[in-house]
């Protein structure tokens, strides 16, 4: 059952378009996997429904730097 639905054209999720919720772990983790990079996030599950927007932001923004991170390091 759907609890809570993200607007992806939104400026703060556009990044999830590239991923597919594939798992949520025993702690309550959603994993998602990007489709053609085959990088996962997992984000982790909020004390309540209602922060799920301010996680998966914070989420979503420490993986786009972590990833810019990566691919800088690996071109050295």
């Amino acid at each position: 059952m759907r609890a809570q639905r993200l607007d992806l054209e939104d400026k703060r999720y556009k990044l999830l378009k590239h991923f597919k919720l594939v798992d949520c772990t025993p702690a309550g983790e959603l994993v998602l996997v990007h489709r053609t990079q085959h990088l996962m996030l997992r984000i982790p599950c909020p004390a309540s429904l209602g922060d799920l927007d301010h996680t998966v932001e914070d989420a979503v923004r420490s993986y786009a730097k972590e990833r810019t991170f990566l691919k800088r390091q690996w071109r050295l």
